[in-house]
């Protein structure tokens, strides 16, 4: 039912990944004959888009808005934070975070452009566990989930424009970095959580289906919930005694030196 909708332009908000916990994706059943998790429903009356089913040859639905997912959000990818490096050509510097996406053109320690959007895996799920939980569910999964942060990026690279770029950088999560590289996340979930890679290699961008023609950097991670997004933030601000960084995040990380 989600997928049919999201086809028809109704993308539903499925922050749980459709696994019928969040209770976001309340749909009216006003025609037709529907079951949910093997019992049939009343009609007229309420369900989770994501557990019913059609057992009528036709039906009729009325979504609220209060149930459907919307990408018109506003977001700011503007930042302000001592002097950036110069650097001879282009460079594009990705955060890959797990709701939103922001990106930035630099050139002789300037910016020159930025761009930002929703992280499209938002329809597996809101939060790193439920996306650890659909990539684990089969090989195809993880691609869903690796092709859909691809599509994101992509978006970024075509507002920036890779023209004369030599290099993007790219930093995130564990679970996005993992997953990014088409790495099955699943060891991220469970105890001892022991990240299946850490330091990931340097590889074009096109290898990932990106719009671009150079290499694609990826920040490492430290551990499974100190990714890549921490260690750049560390490197950058070279925290001194009794300093903090805060990543108020989708997920909440602290360092404290």
């Amino acid at each position: 039912m989600p997928e049919i909708l999201a086809e028809r332009g109704f993308p539903l908000d499925l922050r749980c990944g459709g696994k019928g916990t969040c209770g976001r994706c309340l749909i009216e059943l006003l025609e037709g004959r529907w079951e949910s998790n093997g019992k049939e429903l009343l009609i007229p009356g309420q369900a989770k888009a994501c557990q019913v089913r059609l057992l009528s040859d036709t039906g009729e639905i009325a979504i609220p808005e209060t149930s459907l997912q919307h990408r018109n959000g506003k977001m700011s990818s503007d930042w302000a934070f001592g002097n950036l490096p110069d650097c001879a050509d282009p460079v594009i510097a990705i955060d890959l975070g797990t709701t939103t996406i922001a990106a930035v053109k630099i050139h002789q320690g300037r910016i020159l452009k930025r761009a930002s959007c929703y992280n499209a895996q938002n329809r597996f799920g809101d939060n790193v566990i439920a996306r650890i939980s659909h990539a684990e569910g089969s090989a195809e999964n993880l691609v869903e989930l690796q092709q859909a942060a691809v599509a994101s990026i992509n978006e970024l690279l075509a507002e920036l424009d890779t023209e004369n770029v030599s290099r993007i950088a790219i930093a995130g999560n564990t679970v996005m970095s993992t997953i990014l590289h088409g790495i099955d996340p699943s060891p991220l979930g469970k105890i001892p959580f022991t990240p299946p890679m850490r330091i990931f290699p340097v590889r074009k961008a096109s290898e990932f289906g990106l719009n671009a023609e150079v290499p694609l950097d990826t920040v490492p991670a430290i551990s499974a919930y100190i990714g890549g997004d921490l260690t750049a933030g560390l490197a950058e601000l070279r925290l001194t005694s009794g300093e903090m960084l805060v990543d108020i995040g989708t997920n909440c990380e602290i360092i404290f030196n």
